[in-house]
């Protein structure tokens, strides 16, 4: 689980958001939104993000245009279906990949933070159990 959380952090993401009435699809927020899903979606990505926003195809094809003629924004009634769908933590990860580190809420940090805590608890407890087992062979009499 703690992969999947950060899986949209690393999606690279040039510019800075504006913090009121983001751009919608140039260097920021949404942008970096539109970067993961086309990364996560690599495949039909239009349709996999249409059905998860609830909106057309067609409509979904406008948002991750890379023509600037041909772009368009997304609404905010498609943005909290994407939100509310299988991917929305990857979704506010990107969110929250695209903003500057200063400008990150702390309870992002805090998230981010425990979910590493997580993994690397889960790594530690892996490996105690590789060392235990280590041990039990070094210890067997048959010296199997």
């Amino acid at each position: 689980m703690a992969g999947q959380l950060l899986s949209a952090s690393e999606v690279a993401i040039n510019g800075v958001a504006e913090v009121n009435g983001v751009n919608a699809q140039g260097d920021g927020v949404l942008a970096g939104v539109m970067q993961f899903l086309r990364d996560k979606f690599p495949v039909k990505t239009a349709a996999n993000v249409a059905v998860r926003a609830r909106v057309g195809v067609r409509t979904a094809e406008f948002w991750l245009s890379r023509d600037e003629g041909r772009r368009r924004d997304m609404g905010v009634d498609a943005f909290i279906a994407l939100l509310q769908s299988d991917v929305g933590i990857d979704v506010i990860a990107a969110v929250m990949a695209a903003l500057p580190k200063r400008d990150r809420p702390r309870w992002w940090v805090r998230h981010c933070n425990m979910a590493r805590v997580i993994a690397i608890e889960a790594a530690q407890a892996q490996q105690q159990n590789e060392i235990k087992q280590l041990r039990l062979d070094m210890s067997d009499p048959k010296g199997r």
